[in-house]
C-alpha cells in the first residue's frame, strides 16, 4: 500500500543489507538439511572404505615377515630400521645374536637360480653344507628354511639322477651301443638321444631295426629299475616328405609312438610312466643347413624326467 511507512522502512532496511554484502538470514535453518546429508555420506563412504579394507592380521604378519631378510627388517615389526640401504653381511653378525634373521649369500641364490648350467647334485649338497655352516650360530627364518628345502629337494633328485645315468652308460656299454647313444642333462632330467639314420629307421621309415631295437631293449630294461616318467620326444630334419597328406609332424610322432610301443609292449616298461610326442623339424639339436646337420636332428630322445623323492 502506497504510503505504508512499515513497508517504507522494510525496504529500506533489505536495502541497506543488499547494499553492504551482507548475507540475508534464514529463519528456518534449511541449510543445515545439506549439511547433514553432506555428513551422512560422508560417514557412510569411510564406512564403506574400513569395511573394504579390514585387515587379516594373519595374512598380514605373514607378509611382513616375508618382508624381513629381502629389506633387512630385523624387528619383524612392518618399521624399516634406518640404515644406508645395504643387507647386512652375515658375516659380520657377531655370533651372539642368535634371533637376527640371517641374510642367504648372493652367490649362493645366484647358483641355485642358474639356469643354463645349472649345479648338479654334488655341488648343490657342497652349497647346502656351506650354508648351513654359516648358519651354524643362528635360527633360520622361513625364507631360508624354504630356500634350504628346495635346494635339499633338488640336489636329492639330482643325485637320484646320477644313479640312472650312471646305470644306463654302464648298460650301454655292456652291449657294445654306446656309440649310437648321447646322453645330457637338462633342467628337465636325463635326455638320451638315439640317431635314427642306420641305427633307429631307415629314411622315412617308422619300423625299427636290429640295432635300435638293441637300444631300445636296453633302455628299458635299465629304466624299469628306476621310478622316474619318460617321454619319448621324435624329432626330423626340415627336408619335406614326398608323402600327399603325411608331413614331418606325422613321422617324427609315429616314430616316437613306435618306440614308445616297444618299450611297453616287448620290454615290460609301465604304460603310465611314458608318454610320447613329435616335433617335427621345429626343435633341431644343429644346424639344418649341411647334411651332417640334418642328420644329427633326425633322432630320438628318450627323457627320463627329473623324479621328486618321497617324503
Amino acid at each position: 500500500m502506497p504510503g505504508d511507512p512499515r513497508r517504507s522502512a522494510t525496504t529500506r532496511t533489505a536495502g541497506r543489507r543488499r547494499g553492504s554484502g551482507e548475507a540475508e538470514e534464514d529463519p528456518k535453518g534449511r541449510w543445515l538439511t545439506t549439511y547433514a546429508d553432506a555428513i551422512t555420506l560422508l560417514m557412510a563412504f569411510f564406512v564403506m572404505l574400513y569395511a573394504m579394507s579390514e585387515i587379516d592380521t594373519i595374512k598380514f604378519t605373514a607378509f611382513v615377515q616375508g618382508l624381513r631378510v629381502p629389506f633387512g627388517n630385523e624387528s619383524g615389526d612392518g618399521v624399516m630400521p634406518a640404515g644406508d640401504g645395504l643387507l647386512p653381511d652375515i658375516a659380520a653378525v657377531p655370533p651372539g645374536e642368535p634371533d637376527r634373521p640371517p641374510t642367504i649369500p648372493s652367490r649362493f641364490v645366484e647358483r641355485v637360480d642358474a639356469e643354463d648350467d645349472a649345479p648338479d647334485a654334488d655341488e648343490l649338497l657342497a652349497l647346502i653344507e656351506e650354508l648351513e655352516a654359516e648358519q651354524s650360530h643362528r635360527v633360520l627364518g622361513p625364507v631360508e628354511q624354504q630356500m634350504l628345502g628346495d635346494a635339499q629337494r633338488r640336489a636329492d633328485m639330482e643325485a637320484q639322477m646320477d644313479q640312472v645315468q650312471e646305470a644306463l652308460t654302464t648298460a650301454l656299454q655292456a652291449e657294445g651301443v654306446e656309440l649310437h647313444v648321447d646322453q645330457r642333462r637338462t633342467e628337465r632330467g636325463l635326455v638320451v638321444t638315439i640317431a635314427s639314420d642306420r641305427v633307429l629307421f631307415a629314411l622315412g621309415s617308422t619300423a625299427i631295426g636290429p640295432v635300435g631295437a638293441e637300444i631300445i631293449e636296453v633302455i628299458s630294461e635299465t629304466l624299469r629299475s628306476f621310478p622316474n616318467d619318460v617321454q619319448v620326444e621324435g624329432h626330423t630334419d626340415t627336408v619335406p616328405l614326398d608323402r600327399a597328406g603325411y608331413s614331418n609332424w606325422n613321422l617324427s610322432t609315429d616314430r616316437a609312438v613306435a618306440v614308445l610301443s616297444s618299450m611297453v609292449e616287448d620290454h615290460g616298461l609301465a604304460p603310465d610312466r611314458v608318454g610320447a610326442v613329435g616335433y617335427g623339424e621345429y626343435r633341431p639339436f644343429a644346424s639344418n643347413d649341411s647334411a651332417e646337420g640334418r642328420a644329427r636332428n633326425r633322432r630320438v630322445d628318450v627323457v627320463v624326467l627329473l623324479q621328486e623323492p618321497e617324503t
